[in-house]
């Protein structure tokens, strides 16, 4: 039988502040840029970085106070906007067209993704760890005795990587390219045999 996949959303949910929507903006656009999950994006990437330029750029003459200035930024803000949504519609066609990789398609756009069902708290999660090239990795144990096998692979390739198993359900993976996204997944196993690999979560290593 398959198992039924919760679909993931794309939350379209920008900032409300021009000088965020350019940062969130400008991090949107250096993730698209080359990346194998988000082919031809749509719209161009050369124009949402003439809406970012142009929002920029009537930011900094809106400050000035002259006259007319204040009415070009908000257009300006407008369309930068409508464009993120529309990039933002892409990536959620995108990751309907991959429902298993879904998550990992909006986390590498600079969009977060939530689940149609979230109920539940997620059993796994990671982020960047302390040191350059470390991501901590921890999960929900459901057994007091049990092994955890870890694995690895930079978005778009095709093998995965293992890591050490470890007897506790968290572990930190070092040694991992810096400036790239990263799925990461787990397996339990216990008494009664190995458990299916988790779904994968991205992580951008720093």
């Amino acid at each position: 039988m398959t198992r039924r996949q919760n679909r993931a959303f794309v939350v379209l949910d920008l900032p409300s502040r021009v000088p965020e929507l350019i940062v969130f903006a400008r991090a949107a656009l250096v993730a698209a840029t080359n990346n194998p999950l988000l082919p031809n994006p749509r719209p161009p990437l050369a124009t949402i970085e003439a809406a970012i330029v142009a929002l920029q750029n009537a930011e900094v003459d809106k400050e000035t106070r002259t006259r007319g200035t204040a009415a070009v930024r908000d257009v300006a803000e407008s369309k930068l906007r409508a464009v993120m949504r529309a990039y933002g519609s892409y990536v959620q066609d995108q990751a309907d067209a991959d429902p298993d990789h879904a998550q990992t398609i909006i986390a590498s756009s600079g969009f977060r993704a939530r689940k149609a069902s979230s109920r539940k708290k997620l059993p796994f999660t990671a982020e960047p760890g302390e040191i350059s090239g470390t991501v901590d990795l921890w999960v929900k144990a459901p057994s007091k005795r049990a092994m955890y096998h870890w694995q690895w692979r930079v978005v778009g390739a095709a093998n995965w990587n293992r890591a050490p198993n470890t007897m506790q359900a968290d572990t930190t993976i070092a040694g991992l390219p810096v400036g790239q996204y990263v799925e990461f997944c787990f397996r339990v196993v216990t008494k009664t045999g190995e458990g299916d690999w988790s779904e994968p979560i991205t992580v951008l290593v720093k």
